[in-house]
């Protein structure tokens, strides 16, 4: 297994840049969450900007239809400025319509469709995650990111590091990160 131990910051890098390559990015950090959602502790995350983003994620990741869409997880203070809707989701329970659904073609299944937020806080949460969109941000100028459950198809949300790199070596994801340990295709 080729791996690189990572400073936190350094980690955090190696997901920005290779989310703004358009890679894929399994996302693996400190305890699990417990709930329907994926909420920045396992996650599978996706550069919203990137073309074919649905469709990779469909086809080549989680084996669904073409035209299922995908969450985004963003910075709390961002969401009014880029969607409709309320203040506040931070277990993506709400539906939010894009200011401009240009900016977001690559992930709307379709221009009128809505998108599910999860909205991260400063407060509550995973302290990194909220670290990683803030410098996706920074990069961008757009901090979210597509976020759906680490899992491979039809399996349960990885538990451990290991179901992390069986997943990763058995999907279409080009990068992993495992807390400080980043892994590359």
């Amino acid at each position: 297994l080729q791996y690189a131990w990572e400073t936190e910051g350094g980690a955090i890098r190696s997901a920005v840049e290779a989310l703004r390559e358009g890679r894929l990015v399994g996302w693996f950090d400190d305890a699990m969450e417990w709930g329907p959602r994926a909420l920045g502790t396992r996650c599978i995350l996706a550069n919203p900007s990137t073309p074919y983003v649905l469709e990779n994620l469909n086809r080549f990741l989680k084996g669904r239809e073409s035209w299922r869409g995908y969450a985004l997880s963003g910075l709390e203070e961002s969401v009014a400025e880029h969607f409709a809707g309320p203040p506040q989701a931070p277990f993506m329970e709400c539906d939010y319509r894009p200011v401009d659904p240009a900016r977001f073609t690559h992930v709307l299944p379709s221009p009128e469709a809505s998108v599910r937020i999860q909205t991260v806080s400063a407060q509550g949460g995973s302290a990194r995650f909220r670290m990683l969109l803030e410098a996706f941000g920074n990069a961008t100028g757009l901090p979210f990111l597509v976020n759906t459950s680490f899992n491979g198809f039809h399996e349960p949300i990885v538990c451990n590091p290991r179901d992390a790199v069986r997943v990763f070596f058995g999907t279409g994801l080009d990068v992993l990160v495992v807390n400080q340990f980043v892994m590359r295709k």
